[in-house]
Parts: C-alpha cells; structure tokens; sequence
C-alpha cells in the first residue's frame, strides 16, 4: 500500500486522505472485476449530481454487523459551504474534497476508502463521516481529480520497480545458474586431479 505523502497535513487533519493498493497477482476482469476511469476534471461542478458509493462496512453505526453482500447506495452531492456547517471547525474542507448525503441512507464505519462514482467515472474516496450513519449528515470524499497526476506518476513508478525487479530476478538467476555450472566444473576437475 502507499499512502499519499502527505496524508497527514498538520494544517487541515486528515488531508490528502488517498492510498494506492499494489496486488501481487493481476485481477482477471469478467462480470464481477472491472476497470473503471478515473475523473481528471478537478473544475467540474458535480452538486445536485446523483453518485453511487459502495462497501463492506458496518450497517449500523454503534454495532458490528458487517454485511455478507456488498452495500451500494445512491447519494446526491451537497455543495461544499453545506458541507462545512455540518462539520464546524473541524475540518476546512479544501477543493480536494467532494461531499454526499441522502437524508436517510449513508455510508458507515469501515467503509472508508470506498468508492464514489459519479457518470461511471471514480470521483472520489471515503474519507470520514458521523458515527451514527443515519444520513443526516453529509460523507467526505476525497476528490480523484485533484490526485491524478500523483496517481500517475505512482503508477508509473511501480511499472518500472517490477519491470526493474524481474530483471534483478533474472539476472540473480544466470548469476546463480552460472555459479552451479562453475562449482560443477571445479568438481569435475578436482575429481580428475585426484584420479
């Protein structure tokens, strides 16, 4: 996992609240596992939009039940000054944040990091909300487009680390391969020697 840089900035709390997950083994996409784009638009106005977040989260907000169906529910985003009267002082709420609230449904405890899409595009990531997930307050996302150049450059970073590991492994392989075949023909030598 890599975390962004600066996650935990000292002037807003939790800011710059995004993690990239590297899998040891590709997914194989079908009906269930597909890719999705990324929104590069950070100036794109999305208030009053209806957004889609999901997760495995708690289903109620002082209990541990825990879903064996993944929870999906639609939300509308909430202009970001509403967004600040909901949480006073607590948090300033930068432009790299986007906000959702339904009246009845929310997100809820654990299911930070999930994801919101909005016209089939990741708009943003769960970063917190209130404890009781009743929806009467609104959730904080992250906003993907104020991230994807880092995303990018991350990814990137990643693609020529592996690229650069399997030539290391290769290479520690021949090395390796060649070391047998050397200590073989020492053997070898040595036993005609001895004969």
């Amino acid at each position: 996992m890599f975390q962004h840089p600066d996650i935990l900035s000292p002037i807003y709390g939790v800011q710059n609240d995004l993690s990239l997950l590297q899998l040891k083994t590709p997914l194989k996409f079908g009906l269930t596992i597909n890719k999705i784009d990324l929104d590069t638009d950070i100036r794109k106005n999305y208030t009053g939009e209806v957004c889609t977040i999901s997760g495995w989260g708690n289903t109620n907000g002082s209990g541990t039940n825990y879903p064996d169906r993944l929870q999906v529910v639609s939300m509308h985003v909430v202009p970001i000054d509403y967004c600040k009267t909901s949480y006073p002082g607590i948090y300033s709420f930068p432009k790299n944040t986007i906000c959702l609230q339904d009246g009845k449904k929310d997100s809820c405890n654990k299911d930070s990091g999930g994801p919101m899409v909005c016209s089939k595009k990741l708009v943003g990531v769960l970063s917190f909300g209130v404890e009781s997930c009743d929806g009467r307050s609104p959730s904080v996302h992250t906003r993907v487009s104020a991230y994807t150049d880092w995303i990018k450059k991350e990814m990137k970073n990643k693609r020529k680390n592996k690229k650069n590991d399997k030539k290391d492994k290769k290479s520690k392989n021949n090395k390796n391969n060649n070391n047998e075949k050397k200590s073989k023909k020492d053997k070898k030598k040595k036993q005609k020697e001895e004969k």
